[in-house]
């Protein structure tokens, strides 16, 4: 089982027995289960939000130490770290998803929603690794290790524009089905 249907799996196993049996009428599955995606595609960004912002909230701790403490001459780095961290961090949880109106002539199929799943579990996947990252940074400036941490936030704004063009290529899917009318 793959991370999409983890989360998916999830969704249908929190339904009330009213939402299993209503599963049985003919024609209101299929539009459940699209909506069932689109509410997971919705948690999982808002999760990934979560995350980056706690990432912010270890490099802010790590800009202070640094400031009070360290040298002076790359402070800047991390400021423009965190600024940087959040702007990821509104463009996830602002992305576009795969949501089309009940009355809209065509729809955006399971297949599509299943792709933007993916993207978000990539997503989840990242936004953990740069928590990872960002505690580390934090634990190096608790013991004031400077020269530590500013190769580490170097390595973060590379990881940093991985999810920037992780989410580049989820806008590009998101685009292709704008284009071509089905998402509006």
């Amino acid at each position: 089982m793959n991370k999409e249907d983890v989360y998916i799996q999830k969704g249908i196993d929190d339904r009330s027995l009213l939402e299993h049996i209503t599963m049985f009428i003919p024609g209101y599955r299929g539009y459940r289960e699209r909506n069932l995606r689109r509410d997971m595609d919705q948690l999982i960004r808002k999760n990934v939000f979560s995350i980056m912002k706690l990432s912010i909230k270890d490099l802010e701790w790590s800009y202070r130490e640094s400031v009070n403490f360290g040298p002076s001459t790359r402070t800047d780095d991390i400021n423009r770290i965190i600024m940087k961290t959040d702007r990821l961090s509104q463009q996830i949880y602002h992305a576009k998803y795969g949501y089309s109106a009940i009355w809209q002539t065509v729809k955006v199929g399971e297949g599509e929603l299943s792709e933007l799943l993916r993207f978000d579990a990539e997503l989840i996947d990242q936004a953990n690794q740069v928590k990872g990252e960002t505690a580390k940074i934090r634990e190096t400036a608790r013991r004031h290790e400077f020269s530590s941490i500013f190769e580490a936030i170097d390595q973060l704004d590379i990881d940093l524009d991985q999810i920037v063009n992780l989410l580049s290529r989820r806008d590009e899917v998101i685009l292709g089905l704008e284009k071509s009318g089905e998402i509006q």
